[in-house]
C-alpha cells in the first residue's frame, strides 16, 4: 500500500475502493460456504446412516415388509444430499467470478486514471507500470504453490474448486492455490515464472516433492536442488519465500488405492529434503503433526490413500500455517 501512495495518493485512493468491497463480498461469501459445507457434511452423515441401518437391520426389514418404506427413506436422504450439494455448485458459480468483477473493476480504475495523469504529466510511465503490478501484490499478496498436496486431494483429487479440500480455505488470510496434481518437485520448478510472475506475490508458500519422494528415479538432492531454483527465483523478485515441510507417506494406502510401489527408502529421502528445508529463513514445519501413533507414516485418519490429506488433514494445515502467521509480509 505504502509502495502505490509513493507513486500517487489521489490514484492509491481511487483504486482502493473496489477493494473495500473485495474484503466485505468475500467475508459474506465465505460464511455461506462455511453453512454450506456444514449442511453438506451433514446431508452425507444422513445418508450414510440411512445406507448403514437398511444393511445392519436387513432381516428386520424383510420380516416387517418395510422394503418400500426403507427405499423412500433412501431416496428422500439421497435427494435432499444431492439438492446441497447443487446450492454448493451454484455458490461456487458466482463466488469467484464476483471476486473477479471487483478485481477487474481496481484494474480499470487504475488504467483509466493512470493512463490520465500520465498524460497530464501526474506521475510518469514507469511509475504508471509500476503502480499497475502492485496491484496485484495488495489483492494476491499470498500464492500457494505446489502439487497435489496443494492442488486438491482427499481421498479423491479434488481440485481448488472443492474448497473443503484446499488447506488455503482454513487460513486466515486470502491465499490463491496455484497448486497442480501430478507435479514433481522439477515440474513446479519449471511453471514459476508463467504461473507465479504474473501475480508478483508478497509471500509464497512453497510446498512440492510428495510424488518425488515416491519413486525410486528421484534422488534427494534432485528435490533440494529444486526447491533451491525457486528459492532464488523469489529472492530475486522480493518474493518471501515460505516453504511447508513435507508430510510423512503410507506406502500400505498408497499401493492399495493407487497399486503402485513406493520408493523404500523414501523416509531417508524425507528427512533429507525435510532437513535443508529446516534451514531455510522462512519455514513451517508441518511434518511432526501428521504421523500414525507409532511415529512411522502417515496417518490414515489424516489421508485414507496414505498421500492427499482429506479434509480433516486440510484443517490442520491451515491450523498449523495460522499459528505462524508471523513469517508472512
Amino acid at each position: 500500500y505504502r509502495m502505490m501512495e509513493n507513486v500517487s495518493t489521489t490514484l492509491t485512493l481511487i483504486t482502493l475502493v473496489p477493494m473495500a468491497f473485495i474484503g466485505v463480498y468475500g467475508y459474506f461469501i465465505m460464511n455461506s460456504f462455511d453453512r454450506a459445507f456444514t449442511e453438506r457434511h451433514e446431508a452425507f452423515a444422513r445418508l450414510t446412516d440411512v445406507v448403514q441401518e437398511s444393511i445392519s437391520a436387513e432381516r428386520v426389514i424383510k420380516a416387517f415388509v418395510q422394503e418400500k418404506r426403507q427405499a423412500e427413506e433412501f431416496e428422500k436422504a439421497n435427494d435432499n444430499y444431492r439438492q446441497i450439494n447443487m446450492k454448493l455448485v451454484k455458490l461456487r458459480s458466482y463466488a469467484w467470478p464476483g471476486m473477479e468483477l471487483f478485481v477487474g473493476l481496481a484494474y480499470v480504475i487504475a488504467i483509466g486514471f493512470g493512463g490520465y495523469y500520465c498524460l497530464i504529466g501526474e506521475i510518469t510511465l514507469g511509475k504508471f507500470v509500476m503502480f499497475s503490478s502492485y496491484i496485484n501484490s495488495l489483492v494476491w499478496p499470498m500464492l500457494a504453490l505446489g502439487d497435489s498436496i496443494t492442488h486438491g486431494g482427499g481421498a479423491i483429487s479434488y481440485s481448488p474448486a472443492s474448497l473443503e479440500y484446499s488447506y488455503t480455505t482454513y487460513l486466515d488470510f486470502p491465499c490463491l492455490n496455484l497448486g497442480r496434481s501430478g507435479d514433481t518437485s522439477t515440474m513446479t520448478k519449471d511453471r514459476f515464472e508463467a504461473d507465479v510472475m504474473p501475480f508478483h506475490p508478497l509471500n509464497l508458500m512453497i510446498m512440492t516433492g510428495s510424488n518425488s519422494l515416491r519413486t525410486s528415479d528421484i534422488k534427494p538432492q534432485d528435490i533440494i536442488n529444486d526447491l533451491t531454483v525457486i528459492r532464488d527465483k523469489c529472492l530475486s523478485h522480493d518474493i518471501r519465500p515460505i516453504f511447508l515441510t513435507l508430510m510423512p507417506i503410507n506406502p500400505a494406502n498408497i499401493k492399495y488405492a493407487f497399486h503402485t510401489d513406493t520408493d523404500p527408502e523414501w523416509r531417508l529421502k524425507l528427512n533429507l529434503v525435510n532437513g535443508w528445508i529446516r534451514q531455510q529463513d522462512y519455514f513451517i514445519d508441518l511434518e511432526p503433526y501428521f504421523y500414525d501413533a507409532a511415529g512411522q507414516q502417515l496417518d490414515t485418519g489424516f489421508a485414507i490413500d496414505g498421500l492427499h490429506p482429506d479434509i480433516r488433514g486440510k484443517m490442520l494445515m491451515g491450523e498449523i500455517i495460522n499459528m505462524h502467521k508471523n513469517k508472512f509480509r
